[in-house]
């Protein structure tokens, strides 16, 4: 994506143990994996969304995901959080539905 911007930008799975891999992280060497979240976050021309999950399940069994480092060392102005919880209880009024529906078609 060297040079190119898009619109919306969407990096998921912002966990530790995902980016950055958790060999990386074992390993000491998490420098490229750090470059490339950076290359990421600058393709956003308009919005930019990063999300974590709180817990996964993995064989099985749930665990807790601790956010990755990376997002932990962008400065705290640089960003907006919201919570999943604050955001489920936002109710959708007929205006919103209606452009969500005109943004799909288009």
């Amino acid at each position: 994506s060297k040079g190119l911007e898009y619109p919306n930008v969407y990096l998921v799975g912002l966990e530790n143990g995902f980016i950055p891999h958790q060999r990386s992280l074992d390993d000491g060497t998490i420098d490229e994996e750090r470059r490339l979240f950076y290359v990421g976050i600058t393709r956003a021309k308009d919005d930019l969304c990063m999300t974590y999950c709180a817990t996964r399940k993995k064989w099985g069994e749930e665990h807790h995901c601790e956010p990755s480092v990376f997002i932990q060392e962008l400065p705290e102005d640089g960003y907006h959080y919201t919570d999943h919880a604050e955001l489920m209880a936002q109710e959708a009024d007929d205006d919103d539905m209606a452009a969500l529906f005109k943004d799909m078609r288009s």
